[in-house]
């Protein structure tokens, strides 16, 4: 289903926050998994390794989860 004008205001304003949140080396990589891009393509693209990436992405999703539980 589609997400009520609420809900994609609701979600606008997270991505955002979580986006501002970011560091130069974060942000990227944060928003090409947005986009829908995979590890590797992201990697190509950013011209990092795999595995850097693959701890980007770790470390930011270790930060939302403390931030949607209250830690």
């Amino acid at each position: 289903r589609e997400p009520t004008p609420d809900e994609a205001a609701a979600m606008a304003e997270t991505v955002e926050r979580l986006l501002a949140g970011l560091d130069e080396h974060e942000r990227p990589v944060v928003e090409l998994t947005l986009e829908g891009y995979s590890t590797e393509e992201i990697s190509r693209h950013l011209g990092r390794a795999e595995r850097t990436v693959r701890r980007l992405r770790e470390r930011v999703r270790k930060r939302l989860e403390g931030e949607m539980t209250g830690e």
